[in-house]
């Protein structure tokens, strides 16, 4: 309703399985699958489903059902197993562009093990089962799958992130006397950011504090 930017994360993916698929959506659901992605799709603000189950690393494109609006299209990206190979994680880097579009950066991760360690020993495993059962891996060679997926944004919402400046973050440390002398926690910091904004916060235990406000000319007191 406030038309904030959405992700919504869920263990099973949709739109993705057959309808006879075991690994796809409850037939004895209330809601079918055909119907939860005709709701999502009038929601432009929807950017991104996450989901695993699968045990693999997909990107499907769950286009807008009216190409004139674009906008109501959205993402889908699953993510393979720690346990299973390539036991990878994932991350996820949302952006907005020049041009007032959004992107959403996916990053397949390989994590870091030590020799003889029970992360070493899964990581054994996890290619030992991957050679003798042969599962399928997509995407193929190596079942990775980084990409860079851009989410177009209705007029209304570009003309709002268009008018809207960046926030700066502006860092004060507060010394006893002058800036050689020791910092000082608990400090009241009080003043306004370019755009006017008040701000009143105290300093940390290392006598600094950070503040978020527009650019510009600031007053502090």
């Amino acid at each position: 309703a406030e038309g904030k930017l959405m992700v919504i994360a869920s263990h099973i993916p949709i739109g993705v399985e057959p309808a006879d698929s075991m690994r796809g959506w409850d037939p004895t659901a209330p809601l079918s699958e055909a119907q939860l992605i005709a709701k999502l799709h009038t929601y432009p603000n929807l950017i991104l489903w996450i989901a695993g189950h699968r045990h693999g690393n997909t990107v499907t494109a769950l286009k807008s059902p009216d190409s004139s609006h674009p906008e109501l299209g959205f993402w889908e990206v699953e993510t393979a197993s720690l346990r299973d190979f390539p036991q990878q994680l994932r991350t996820f880097e949302i952006v907005r562009n020049s041009d007032n579009t959004v992107s959403i950066f996916t990053t397949d991760v390989d994590p870091a093990v030590k020799d003889g360690s029970l992360a070493a020993i899964s990581r054994y495993y996890s290619v030992a089962t991957q050679q003798i059962f042969k599962n399928k891996i997509d995407p193929l060679p190596a079942g990775s799958y980084n990409a860079e997926l851009v989410k177009q944004l209705t007029p209304e919402k570009q003309a709002k992130l268009s008018d809207r400046r960046e926030q700066v973050a502006l860092t004060i440390n507060v010394h006893d006397e002058n800036l050689t002398g020791p910092k000082l926690p608990g400090v009241q910091v009080t003043g306004l950011d370019a755009s006017g904004t008040s701000f009143n916060q105290l300093t940390n235990s290392d006598g600094s504090v950070v503040i978020s406000g527009q650019p510009g000319t600031w007053q502090v007191t």
